[in-house]
């Protein structure tokens, strides 16, 4: 035990980076290093009281002033926890100053008391930071989304070291990318000034100019290419919301594998993973079938899935730059016109009781070739206006076709 000389600190950052704290990074605090550490041999002449608690209350401080730096961007729920951290690490340097130590006392007796008095300070703040951690925070139909406490989703199928890109500029700080690529499209959804203009079976589609959309400030040949369209506003930007009468985790089921894309999107005509750049973010290469005298679209996709602090997930895409020749050479089409997606992706929310899922998506892409012009882009647009009453319709479809049928299931199992 002596070996680590932290005393009562160590206990709470031992503590606390033991906890199993779901849907929430550990604060920074929670990794402070101590550049004061001490080691046993330097005390077996002298007992260093003084120094030993010196150095305790020097540490305090920049911890709890690091975590309610973190703490301050969260819900109120929260807000007072850093002020019960003060209070316990008082609680704990009280009880330690508090003790009768002899100067004569023997080190290891003293290191040994410490640790124990220190422990039995902490106790009731042991017993509370599971309770706090664990509880979700309430945002409430339409309330504020962050991405404080969020995490990526590593649990995906289909995942391999052998599959993962190993180098290339899109496998540099593929989390910071992500993080800036999440936050882009949850900033979106918040904006104001939207303005409605389809509504049909429970789904609401709005648009918005593009030109003020705040994009990410990707590193070179990372993201899609850089484009004056936006500025310009040429491409509209839309976004859609309804709700499925299904808990997250069953629509959430859908979008990890490639198995229900062409039930859900009906336009879709080839959807292949191409690799992944971390176990949360996987490439695809997808395409369009042709309508009519439009040619068929393909694009590359960085696919990144994400879990918020209130069991919401948000799955954020964008296009890369990747030729995919190789797929398109063998593809069904004759040939391909590359469609750039700006941002895109989806938002799905628990409600209250956790039975159905507000369902948001938004998009906002340069479909490339006639259709960049502005006869085409008329034609995207309008395009954009049908699409999500259409996706999140099949989406209903599918879940009430699998839930009829694991009725079904039920009752023959049942009879048998």
């Amino acid at each position: 035990m002596l070996g680590r000389v932290s005393i009562i600190l160590s206990l709470f950052f031992v503590q606390c980076g033991g906890l199993n704290l779901p849907g929430l990074s550990a604060p920074p605090f929670l990794e402070f290093q101590f550049s004061n550490r001490f080691s046993l041999p330097a005390f077996q002449d002298t007992p260093q009281v003084p120094h030993v608690l010196a150095a305790f209350q020097n540490a305090v401080p920049p911890a709890i002033a690091a975590f309610q730096n973190v703490v301050s961007t969260v819900p109120p729920a929260m807000a007072d926890l850093g002020n019960k951290i003060e209070g316990g690490f008082t609680k704990a340097k009280d009880r330690v100053c508090s003790a009768a130590f002899a100067t004569s006392l023997p080190v290891s007796e003293f290191f040994s008391k410490a640790h124990e008095r220190g422990r039995v300070g902490l106790t009731d703040l042991r017993a509370r930071i599971p309770e706090l951690f664990g509880q979700r925070i309430n945002h409430g139909k339409g309330g504020p989304v962050t991405l404080v406490g969020s995490h990526p989703d590593d649990t995906l199928p289909g995942y391999s070291e052998d599959s993962r890109l190993k180098n290339g500029p899109l496998t540099k700080d593929v989390e910071g990318v992500n993080v800036e690529l999440t936050g882009s499209i949850l900033n979106a959804f918040a904006m104001t000034g939207w303005e409605q203009f389809a509504s049909k079976s429970g789904v609401t589609v709005w648009r918005r100019d593009s030109s003020d959309i705040k994009l990410g400030s990707f590193p070179d040949e990372v993201g899609p290419p850089r484009s004056e369209d936006k500025k310009a506003g040429k491409f509209l930007c839309v976004r859609a919301a309804g709700t499925i009468d299904a808990p997250v985790d069953d629509v959430y089921r859908l979008f990890l594998t490639n198995e229900y894309v062409y039930r859900y999107n009906n336009i879709c005509q080839e959807c292949l993973d191409l690799g992944w750049l971390d176990r949360a973010t996987k490439l695809t290469w997808s395409s369009s079938k042709r309508m009519g005298p439009i040619h068929s679209r393909d694009f590359v996709t960085r696919c990144h899935y994400r879990k918020l602090r209130d069991g919401s997930v948000v799955m954020a895409t964008m296009s890369e730059q990747l030729p995919c020749e190789e797929q398109r050479r063998s593809g069904r089409s004759a040939s391909y016109c590359r469609m750039d997606v700006t941002i895109g992706g989806y938002l799905l929310r628990p409600s209250a009781d956790g039975k159905q899922t507000e369902f948001n998506m938004i998009s906002l892409a340069n479909p490339g070739g006639v259709l960049d012009s502005p006869v085409g882009a008329k034609l995207s647009n309008w395009v954009c206006a049908t699409g999500p009453v259409n996706f999140v319709n099949s989406i209903r479809q599918i879940l009430q076709e699998e839930g009829e049928a694991a009725a079904a299931s039920g009752r023959q199992l049942a009879m048998a």
